[in-house]
């Protein structure tokens, strides 16, 4: 020790080694969990933000698109919610009319809510999945399909069976677009600027539904084209 530098033993009890070895565990446990995508990002930042560097957020994000084309589809995609917003609302404004034509009690009237509900349920979650395998505009548009027949069956219907059967539709169509449009959102807006993607679209879904409810409930009475 005199004649040299004393040596470090290879492996201590405290915390740098302590460190290592919790890394190297984790390492050997996990790799698929090291290769993603979400971790290497994590470990940029945290070796950028020990060296005092600032990381882009939207750093790998690139999007060909014209501008025109951006706000073209943004602009279908806050339309899109706008007719999801006022269909999962519409039936609730008119109850007081059904339950008049089709003398429903309100456990009946219940049922309309709760049938939707879970038809949208059973539909969203492997419509999640589904999204990740095939193309997702045009599933969105298979779940408009289905929540407009559904909307048609509710406005045709002659009995509380049928107006039954067509809120349950509607149902399913509400559960495949919902999930389907807010990753559409997420995929086609970087990541600096998806909070007021998301936050634009939810206003104007929510503006409008409530045009359209205190118009829908002032011309409920009236009678157009016999209906």
């Amino acid at each position: 020790q005199a004649n040299g530098p004393e040596r470090q033993p290879l492996c201590t009890f405290g915390a740098p080694a302590r460190r290592r070895g919790i890394r190297g565990a984790t390492s050997a446990a996990m790799p698929a969990v090291r290769d993603s995508a979400d971790v290497q990002v994590k470990e940029r930042k945290d070796m950028a933000e020990s060296d005092g560097v600032m990381i882009d957020p939207d750093e790998g994000y690139t999007d060909s698109r014209s501008v025109r084309q951006q706000w073209l589809e943004h602009f279908l995609m806050c339309l899109a919610n706008v007719a999801w917003t006022i269909d999962a609302n519409l039936l609730p404004l008119f109850f007081k009319e059904f339950q008049v034509l089709f003398d429903a009690s309100q456990t009946q009237l219940s049922m309309l809510s709760t049938a939707k509900g879970w038809a949208a349920a059973l539909f969203a979650f492997p419509c999640g999945f589904l999204g990740e395998i095939l193309p997702r505009p045009q599933l969105v548009g298979l779940g408009m399909v289905f929540w407009a027949a559904g909307l048609g069956a509710c406005a045709a219907a002659q009995s509380f069976e049928m107006l039954l059967a067509g809120r349950v539709l509607n149902g399913v169509g509400l559960g495949i677009v919902q999930p389907l449009l807010l990753s559409l959102v997420a995929d086609k807006s970087p990541p600096t600027k998806r909070g007021s993607a998301f936050g634009s679209m939810f206003f104007v879904g929510a503006v409008v539904n409530t045009l359209f409810g205190l118009v829908a409930t002032t011309f409920a009475d009236t009678t157009v084209g016999g209906v």
